[in-house]
Parts: C-alpha cells; sequence; structure tokens
C-alpha cells in the first residue's frame, strides 16, 4: 500500500501557479470559475506561472489577461500546497490591489466583492478555501497590512526582490507536528520584521505515513493547539512529502532529527550543495535533534525547541548578510 502511494506522489504532476488576493477597502473580489472540472467553483483570480517569470509579474500578466484590470502586487500572505485527485497545486497568494481597469469578466462566470464576514458564503474551490481563515486574521488589521499602497510593490521593482528570495524547507517524519510547527513559527518571525516578500517557507515528510490515497493529513490536533496558544494558525496545511526535485527548489532544507537526515538522503540523494542541516545545528546545541511530540507528548518542550532554533536561524541570516 505504502509503495503505491509512494509511487502516486512521484508521479503526480505540480502544478505552480499565482493567486491575487484583490483589495478594496474591506472587500475582497472573488471569482466563479466558469469552465473546466471545477466550473461553479469560486476562487481568487490568477493563473500559472509561465518559463522565465517570477511569480509577481505571472499575476500581474493573468490579471491582464483575465480582467483586462492592471494591479500592484503586494506581500504573499502563504503558499498554499494542495493535493488533487491527479496533480499537486503549489498556489502562492498575494495581496493586491487595482491599479486601472474595471475588472472585465473574460473567463470567469461571475464575480463578487465579500467582506471579511462574507468569505464563508460562497462554495470556495478546494485549495482556495484553505486560505480564507488566514485572510479573515489578516482582515482584522487590514490597513497595516499588504493592502496599502505603501507597502505595496509595482511590476519594475519585483525582479529585484524575488532574485533575492531565500527558500526554506522544513521537514520531520511525518509532516503533521514538527515541520509544520516550524513553518508557522518561522512564518511569524519574519512577518513581525515585515520579510515576509523575501522568503519562499514550507513544510514536508520524509514519510507517506500521514498521506492517504494522495492527499495528506492535517497538523495534528496538540500541534494545531500549541500554535493556536501561541496565536499562530496552520489552516489548510496538510501533509506532502519531500521529493527530489525539492533539493534543486529549496535553498535550505531543515530538519528536526538525525532520522530525517538519513531518510531525506534517500529521497535527494547526497547533499552535493550543503544546504541540509539540523534546526539546532543553529542554536548552542549543533547536531541535537527535536524530540517528536507525538511520542513524547510534550507539545509545549517541542514548540520551544522550535521557537529556539528557528531564532538562531533568523540570526544566521542576518550575520550572513542574507537579509538585511
Amino acid at each position: 500500500m505504502k509503495e503505491s502511494i509512494l509511487k502516486n506522489m512521484e508521479n503526480r504532476k505540480v502544478v505552480k501557479v499565482v493567486a491575487a488576493i484583490i483589495c478594496d477597502g474591506d472587500k475582497i473580489f472573488a471569482t466563479q470559475r466558469g469552465y473546466g472540472d471545477f466550473k461553479g467553483g469560486w476562487e481568487f483570480p490568477g493563473g500559472k506561472i509561465e518559463a522565465g517569470e517570477t511569480p509577481q509579474e505571472a499575476l500581474v500578466r493573468e490579471i491582464r489577461e483575465e480582467l483586462e484590470t492592471e494591479i500592484m502586487v503586494g506581500d504573499l500572505i502563504d503558499t498554499i500546497e494542495y493535493d488533487y485527485p491527479t496533480f499537486h497545486l503549489s498556489m502562492d497568494c498575494f495581496w493586491a490591489e487595482i491599479v486601472s481597469g474595471k475588472l472585465i469578466l473574460k473567463e470567469h462566470k461571475a464575480a463578487k466583492w465579500l467582506t471579511k464576514n462574507e468569505l464563508n458564503s460562497v462554495e470556495w474551490l478546494p485549495a482556495d478555501i484553505t486560505l480564507i481563515g488566514k485572510i479573515q486574521v489578516e482582515m482584522q488589521n487590514l490597513g497595516d497590512k499588504g493592502t496599502s499602497r505603501k507597502n505595496l510593490q509595482d511590476v519594475e521593482s519585483i525582479g529585484k526582490d524575488t532574485k533575492t528570495m531565500i527558500k526554506i524547507l522544513f521537514i520531520c517524519h511525518g509532516n503533521i507536528c514538527r515541520s509544520p510547527m516550524a513553518e508557522f513559527i518561522f512564518k511569524d518571525l519574519i512577518e513581525k520584521q515585515h520579510l515576509t516578500h523575501h522568503f519562499h517557507i514550507a513544510s514536508a515528510a520524509t514519510s507517506t505515513e500521514e498521506i492517504w490515497n494522495g492527499i495528506g493529513n492535517p497538523v495534528y490536533p496538540p500541534a494545531r493547539a500549541e500554535l493556536a496558544r501561541h496565536g499562530l494558525s496552520c489552516q489548510g496545511k496538510r501533509a506532502v512529502q519531500v521529493t527530489r526535485a525539492d533539493y534543486d527548489e529549496y535553498d535550505y532544507l531543515i530538519c528536526m532529527d538525525s532520522h530525517n537526515l538519513r531518510n531525506l538522503a534517500r529521497i535527494v540523494g547526497p547533499d552535493r550543495e550543503g544546504k541540509v542541516s539540523l534546526l539546532l545545528d543553529y542554536t548552542d546545541r549543533p547536531g541535537a535533534s527535536i524530540a517528536d511530540p507525538w511520542y513524547t507528548g510534550a507539545f509545549d518542550v517541542t514548540y520551544s525547541d522550535i521557537l529556539d532554533g528557528c531564532r538562531g536561524f533568523f540570526a544566521y541570516l542576518k550575520n550572513n548578510h542574507e537579509i538585511e
């Protein structure tokens, strides 16, 4: 059974897309798909990233083509990783603001402007719905988030920012406890430093134990509760497995324990570029492992260890002038 699942995961096509969360005051623009298998479902407008494009450039082009509208692209809200039955979707979701145009529906069946409290009033596509909770939280402080002009970047400045983007993949055994905790703790750290647009952060498993028929399990409830206790949401996150291609895709592949290191090597091969490390290598405990709370039950201790490692890693990046 596990061999069948692994083969299914390896053979699944990865589709990389971008989505615009277009804001106007306290409302978000939603579109209803008018074609394909998901016809009638609601989504955030956007589309595929073409060869040679940055995600932001792709988003500007897609909105121009789909809606005859020019936008300014703001901060990355999140990257949604979602397994559909026949493909894996990786969707970069950005705040955006209209510069010019009247949002003419050239491909979509319908559209609506929705307030925070109305976001759950439509039937979202499976991947898009995983972003709703985070949007609602961030809309609480809409004026301070990446929706104001002072925080939005125009197309001319996009290339400079994305060339310095740092891509990080946190890794553990099942991708339901430690690595998603690290993902959302580090996302919170960089958000507080207003550096979200410099990073692409994700997490993955070395095993397929938490992935069934191509669909990953959500974050383990005690881990989710520990994150929530610190004001962090992991809504929409489901387990995915590391692939061989991830080694080339990411700048840092950071494991939680020595078993993860060995299992990762079986998947991606030798660490020829020095990208692989343990999270606690960036603390005063290099070489140490973070205990799996699935077995210890000590999710508070795990959170503390991961936070220590994430802070140390952030300091490492600053000391090496990868971020200012």
